[in-house]
């Protein structure tokens, strides 16, 4: 399993106040972080595709989702 450098960063990170920590535990907030930017990544894809926003309209303006 592959994670990006930052991400296993900011999962440590968010592990370091515990006195002891569970490598298995930072494996596990790294994956939730990887799934999160994916999300993120494939909604930005679907906001941004032509035949999206043909349909839907731009979300990104319409004054109604701000």
């Amino acid at each position: 399993m592959r994670f990006d450098e930052d991400l296993l960063v900011v999962a440590v990170d968010d592990h370091a106040h515990e006195e002891e920590v569970d490598i298995s535990n930072i494996i596990a907030s790294a994956e939730a972080k990887k799934q999160q930017v994916e999300k993120r990544r494939r909604i930005e894809d679907i906001l941004s595709d032509k035949e999206f926003k043909r349909i839907y309209g731009d979300p990104l303006l319409d004054d109604d989702l701000i």
